[in-house]
């Protein structure tokens, strides 16, 4: 199976779909390989970017969020209707 010609991708194409593009020019704008990248690439990457770890999302207890469902005033409109 032979992979369609693409233009590279630049900043502005990576939204249009990396996914899209050949492998080839995937990793050469990663500056990688197909075996990853090497210790000392890692190393600067980790030092330069951070650890790649999501955001830890701050819940609210249930009954807070419980709560906070009786600021809408349509609902305290019904509440005072329904108890009439």
């Amino acid at each position: 199976m032979q992979l369609p010609r693409t233009r590279p991708l630049d900043q502005g194409t990576i939204a249009d779909g990396i996914w899209k593009q050949p492998i080839s020019v995937v990793l050469k704008n990663l500056d990688a390989t197909p075996a990853g990248l090497s210790w000392t690439e890692a190393e600067a990457r980790l030092h330069r970017y951070g650890l790649n770890q999501p955001l830890a999302r701050r819940c609210r207890p249930l009954w807070l969020q419980f709560l906070t469902r009786f600021l809408n005033p349509l609902v305290l409109i019904l509440l005072f209707a329904s108890g009439l």
